[in-house]
Order: C-alpha cells, then structure tokens, then sequence
C-alpha cells in the first residue's frame, strides 16, 4: 500500500494510550471470551486490493477511508478495554508473584460469574453491531469509487472481510478452527497456481462465512449455558432443565464444527489435485499441524522423506530401479496421508466424545434426576402419612380407652 498504516484490527486489552496506533497494536487484545469479533486489520486492505484490481489512486483512498475506521474504533476502545477487564476478572483464578502462579479463593460464586458473564455478552452486543456498521460504511465508501466492473468483485472481498471477523474460536474442536484460505496464502503460491485454486477457494469462503457466524453466535450460548447449569447444581441435585438446554446448545455447536472440518477437508483434498506434490504435502502438514498444535512431526516421516528426495535427485540409476523409487515414493505419500487422516479423525473423535461426557448422556441424567426427585416426594409423602397416622393414633389414646381401628 502507499501508505504504511499502523494496523488496529490487532487484538484489544489495554486502553488506547495518548500514543499513536502503531505504538498501541502490539498491546490491544479482543478477548475472544467477551464474543466480540475481530476488528479490521491493516493487513487485509492488501487482499482487498488484489481483490477489487485497485489502482494506485484507488488504494490511497482506501488508505484513507481506513484510517477513518481506524480512528472511529478508537472512540469505542475505551468500552471493548473495559469489558475485557471484567472478563479477565470473571475468570481468573489466581496471579503471578515474583514468577509464580498463586491460586486464590473465587472472588465471585459460580451464580455470580454466570450473572457478569450475561451482563458481559449484552454489553458486548451493541459494540458488536457498532463494529459491524463501521465495516458496513467503510464498504459503503470503497464502493462509491469502484468501477463497474470491480463492483461485482466487492461481495468477495466483503465475504473475505467476514471470514476474519469471525475465524477466532474458542475451545474448538480439531480441525474446524483452521482457515484454508490463509495456509494456501502461506504456501508462496505463484499466479498461475492461485488462479487453479481461485474458484475452489471462493467456494469454499462461500459456505465458510455462514459456518463461522452461526458458530459465533453458538458460542455465545455454550459459554452462558455452562454457567447456567453449573450455577443452578448445588454439589448434591442436578437442574435437569439447565443441564438438558446445555446439552442441546453444546450438541449444536459440535454439529457446526463437524462441518467446518468437514469442508476444510473436502476442500483441501480438492486442492491436492490441481498442486504439484510438494505443495500439497506442504498444505496438508500445515492443516494438521494447525489443527492439532500437540502433534510433533514424526522424525521418521522427516527421515523417509529426505531419503526419498535424495534418490529422486540422483541421475546414475536404470530407468527400472528408478520406476520403483517413484513407485515407492508416491505409495508412502498415499499411505503417509492416510494414515495423518486417520491420526486426525481419530482425536477429533475423541475429543468430540469428550465434549459430549455430559451432553451425550442429557436424557439419562435428567431421567435420573427426575426419577430421584420423585422418590424423594414418595418418601416425603410416606413420612408425612406415617407421621399423620401416628398423631391420629395417639389423639385417640388421649381422648378414649377404646383402641383405634386397625388400619
């Protein structure tokens, strides 16, 4: 870009200082546990721009319409700063002294953290949709400039826009919180090689964004519904209503993450086609190291690969002992990636199971609970009857010498 603009859409947790923007980026944090979405970024106004084709002229428009934003953001900071503090409160359990963690009693009851969690979410609600309509009119002013023909590039990057806005996940399940489009980005690819992949990735963005926004709002309700049931079990009964609306939303945003991996898949697998071997090899690491930041790359796999490599470079072997090395390489990359899926769907598997310790088991606990609280009532009711008919039997060897009749 022409000018060199200090990115605000960077991460939100202290006060904008009487500093410059750049001098506060590397400070500021969104606490993505107050739900509210990722600001704008200077480093998409570069995607924007190769999306709409601008010229030198139009970029330096939209330079300044960003910086616009930018300054518009800066007179909500002090709310988004503000509510990041009281969620940092909510949930902190301890602090560090000279080095070292230090738990401490809850400064709130479980009842009281869902009560601040709630009033957090409505607070964040009108800074969310004040967020959005300062994107809203800051497309509103790139179009105004656009040619005709650019126009009809705009939703794309209106829809790249909402991508980011939404792509940060909290306690995501393996897999649904990796961006395909930003590991094809990393990939260095070449012109050609991009517009191979153009029109799978603008259908993949396509189903993408819906995803991310319903799984945002989805998030919203796990986090307070998890507080709601926590707050309602006093150690000895469960609230069978809190905990089956927990299990409901919980099972919804599992369905949703399903399908965000399931399309990071389907469509990566569809990439591997139209990339050459090195580059599709590079992706799919890059999607299961993203996916499953625990994973350590196998030095066997890195020890097969650069011995492969090696024979592949060699020039002195006869065509059929080097058939075989193809032969060999391209079945240890098959069955390679195999099993990496393998090795994938099975934590993902797992972690969803683990998610599901509760959720999966809502109709019986609640069965349980109702059954437990009915036998309590039949006990109640037999003492009450037991009780009822001993004072009655005795209100009559109070008052007469004749014995009662027998029940």
């Amino acid at each position: 870009m022409k000018m060199k603009l200090q990115p605000f859409g960077v991460p939100l947790v202290l006060m904008l200082a009487a500093s410059s923007i750049a001098a506060a980026n590397d400070r500021l944090r969104v606490d993505p546990y107050t739900m509210l979405p990722q600001p704008m970024r200077e480093a998409e106004l570069e995607d924007f721009a190769a999306i709409l084709t601008l010229s030198e002229a139009q970029e330096s428009v939209m330079d300044a319409l960003f910086l616009d934003y930018t300054e518009a953001m800066r007179a909500i900071a002090p709310r988004m700063v503000e509510l990041n503090r009281r969620e940092a409160s909510r949930r902190s359990t301890g602090t560090v002294v000279r080095g070292e963690f230090v738990q401490r009693e809850p400064q709130l009851t479980i009842h009281e953290r869902y009560e601040e969690a709630r009033k957090i979410l409505e607070s964040a609600r009108p800074l969310e949709s004040t967020m959005i309509q300062l994107e809203d009119e800051f497309f509103n002013s790139v179009a105004a400039m656009l040619a005709e023909p650019q126009l009809e590039s705009l939703y794309r990057a209106q829809q790249a826009r909402m991508r980011m806005r939404y792509r940060v996940m909290t306690d995501a399940l393996p897999g649904a919180q990796v961006d395909v489009i930003t590991l094809v980005a990393q990939l260095g690819l070449d012109m050609r090689e991009h517009e191979a992949a153009d029109d799978m990735l603008a259908a993949y963005e396509q189903r993408l964004v819906p995803l991310l926004r319903m799984r945002h709002e989805a998030q919203k309700r796990v986090h307070l519904g998890d507080l709601r049931w926590l707050s309602k079990h006093d150690g000895v009964r469960i609230d069978a209503a809190a905990l089956s609306e927990r299990g409901r939303i919980r099972a919804r945003q599992m369905r949703l993450e399903s399908s965000l991996r399931r399309l990071n898949l389907a469509t990566l697998e569809a990439l591997t086609i139209v990339f050459d071997e090195s580059e599709a090899t590079d992706l799919l690491d890059a999607f299961y190291q993203h996916a499953h930041p625990g994973w350590r790359q196998d030095s066997d796999v890195e020890r097969t690969r650069a011995v492969l490599e090696a024979a592949l470079a060699r020039d002195d072997f006869e065509d059929d002992v080097m058939s075989e090395i193809e032969y060999l390489h391209e079945s240890f990359v098959a069955n390679h990636r195999r099993l990496q899926r393998r090795l994938s769907d099975a934590e993902f598997k797992f972690r969803e199971r683990l998610d599901r310790t509760l959720s999966a088991h809502v109709d019986d606990m609640a069965a349980h609970d109702a059954e437990m609280r009915a036998i309590r009532e039949q006990r109640e009711a037999l003492c009450e009857r037991t009780i009822s008919s001993v004072e009655e039997l005795l209100s009559h060897l109070d008052t007469t010498d004749d014995p009662p009749v027998s029940r």
